[in-house]
């Protein structure tokens, strides 16, 4: 009976893709149309903040076909493109993303791009999450540039495809929360941690614009401290005066525990086998 109900599970699932592939009106399979080596010729301009991409409609294909639709995906730097240059997206593909996750980056964690159909966009939400460059497309420039220059964005350069603008008022990834002599003396962000330099002559909270978890660890000075987390769900740690070199750490117990348990399950599936095979 097992050897029958599992291929008839297969085709029926086969079945099930071509049907939705052939048949359902929105076709998400599309021709990557850019070219590689993949080039970006702003990813020297578009640092020291987040950026969003706008107005790139590329969920409509022009022609409902089995094929599905072709389009330049690159240019959008949404998706997960931007971090092929080491820069900052508000959003990303990702799926599965915890629910404040998706809330917080206006459940943009399917394609990374912007759109609505009033030209109205979440500038002060965005600039609290460090949103500095506002990545257009020109098809929809008119429809947006009005209302981003009205918000206090500038223009700053362009290509054939997109116009990029800048936003001065953008929070920035990690600075005190005072306006005192308090500084961010340098800072680097890596894969999975956050190391930053300050100087204070009194001490001061310094906020990280990244979203709280209780799998980031903090030290300061290789000494572990206390991580906060201030009114937008957003990291922040004191830091006493004088000068420090804080260290945030993002360490996922539970992926090491599943590691250990898909290695021993590794190691003792083949034993069980043998033995019962000789057995």
């Amino acid at each position: 009976t097992a050897r029958l109900i599992f291929p008839l599970i297969i085709f029926l699932q086969t079945l099930n893709f071509a049907y939705l592939y052939a048949y359902v009106p929105k076709k998400c399979f599309g021709t990557q149309l850019d070219r590689l080596p993949a080039e970006e010729p702003f990813k020297d301009r578009l640092t020291e903040g987040r950026i969003v991409s706008v107005g790139f409609n590329i969920w409509v294909p022009s022609d409902h076909n089995i094929a599905g639709f072709n389009y330049h995906t690159l240019r959008t730097l949404g998706f997960n493109y931007a971090s092929l240059w080491d820069l900052y997206h508000f959003a990303g593909y990702e799926p599965l993303v915890p629910k404040v996750n998706a809330e917080e980056c206006n459940y943009m964690n399917f394609d990374a791009v912007y759109n609505n159909d009033d030209g109205v966009l979440p500038i002060e939400h965005f600039r609290k999450w460090g949103v500095k460059w506002y990545v257009v497309s020109n098809d929809k420039l008119d429809k947006y540039k009005s209302y981003m220059e009205a918000k206090g964005l500038v223009e700053s350069f362009y290509d054939e495809y997109r116009t990029v603008f800048k936003d001065n008022g953008a929070k920035p990834f990690i600075a005190p929360a005072s306006s005192g002599e308090s500084s961010v003396l340098s800072y680097s962000i890596e894969t999975n941690s956050i190391t930053f330099e300050t100087s204070s002559p009194h001490g001061d909270v310094y906020e990280l614009n990244f979203l709280y978890n209780p799998f980031f660890k903090a030290y300061i000075d290789g000494n572990k401290a206390k991580l906060d987390v201030n009114n937008y769900d957003q990291m922040s740690i004191y830091v006493p005066e004088g000068n420090h070199k804080v260290k945030v750490v993002y360490h996922d117990p539970y992926f090491t525990a599943g590691c250990i348990a898909a290695l021993c399950f590794s190691m003792i599936a083949p034993l069980c086998i043998i033995l019962t095979k000789f057995k």
